[in-house]
């Protein structure tokens, strides 16, 4: 059977008619959001939605927020070791907004949880180090000063198991470590090695819970490396040819992904979305393998895409209703 979980975050505020701020600043509108969602595609798994700066807030980074409601970092605390040493590891329950989505996992848990699989996301520690610094400037630090970008990564590697840990203790099922900074695009393969698999590494040895590792871009270069990081399943976007993955990757982890989020989904005819389902299914088969979108599906996508993936998704891979022990199964078997 194959499990059907798109990443539905901000995206179900069309269909709750809510602000997509109020979601993101108040726990019980965000779960209401998200099983609304739910309810209304029957998707196999819910999360919480794909916020990457609710971290760095908590540490003091500059937010700004557009008209859409959607947060960017404006500015990190760190700009030298000094600055590093004056930064405490946040409290989830008391600093910024990560009460907000401990609040939010519990609700869904507690409505949801004992029939599917609730999950949440958490910044990874070098994508977090880049809003602690400022992208720029830690790119440049690797090559003048690699020591304070080890220092600046294990520390956001100890504010994201703190926090990772909130998020278990308050019912997530799975949690997707998000490192769109760790892409091949921005880190050489040797990079990667150095100053992101090794932190990662560490969350999966502090948490010891189902964990999937989610990298922007064409990873294919890094698939090994990713799987070496202890990780239970890799989400890949959709410019990862899931052929090749299959390749590399067997049944040792379960892949997530990775029906195209803009050209498909957004963009597509439901028509679009069934061809592009029967193409993943086909790829990876039915064993180690959840359909997903290759990341967060958009905020305008039509909802008869949607539909049309969830529907699709289970006819062809035959799947029932999947409960939560079937889902997280994938997870913890690979």
């Amino acid at each position: 059977m194959v499990p059907v979980v798109p990443l539905i975050g901000m995206h179900s505020t069309t269909l709750s008619r809510m602000d997509i701020w109020s979601c993101l600043s108040n726990g019980e509108k965000m779960a209401k959001s998200q099983i609304i969602a739910l309810n209304t595609y029957g998707m196999d798994g819910i999360f919480t939605f794909m916020d990457l700066t609710v971290e760095a807030e908590a540490l003091g980074a500059k937010l700004e927020v557009s008209k859409e409601g959607i947060p960017m970092i404006r500015g990190g605390p760190v700009q030298s070791t000094s600055d590093l040493k004056k930064l405490k590891l946040p409290d989830p329950h008391k600093d910024g907004r990560l009460p907000v989505f401990l609040e939010a996992t519990t609700i869904m848990a507690d409505q949801v949880g004992s029939e599917l699989s609730v999950g949440a996301f958490i910044t990874g520690p070098f994508t977090l180090a880049s809003h602690i610094m400022n992208p720029d400037r830690l790119l440049s630090e690797i090559v003048l000063d690699p020591f304070l970008v080890h220092k600046v990564v294990e520390f956001a590697t100890e504010v994201t198991v703190t926090y990772a840990k909130a998020l278990k203790e308050s019912g997530a099922h799975m949690l997707a470590i998000l490192e769109p900074m760790a892409t091949q695009q921005i880190l050489s393969t040797e990079m990667f090695r150095e100053f992101a698999s090794p932190y990662i590494q560490k969350i999966v040895r502090g948490l010891k819970h189902p964990l999937i590792l989610h990298i922007c871009g064409n990873t294919i270069s890094l698939i090994e490396q990713m799987m070496q990081t202890g990780v239970n399943a890799l989400s890949v976007d959709s410019k990862v040819d899931l052929l090749h993955i299959k390749k590399i990757v067997g049944d040792q982890v379960c892949i997530l992904g990775n029906i195209d989020p803009v050209n498909v989904l957004l963009l597509g005819k439901p028509t679009d979305v069934e061809e592009e389902v029967k193409k993943c299914i086909q790829k990876m088969g039915r064993k180690a393998y959840i359909l997903s979108s290759g990341c967060e599906v958009p905020l305008g996508t039509p909802t008869e895409n949607i539909e049309a993936m969830i529907k699709s998704g289970h006819s062809y891979g035959k799947c029932i209703k999947t409960c939560y022990r079937n889902t997280t199964s994938h997870l913890q078997a690979s």
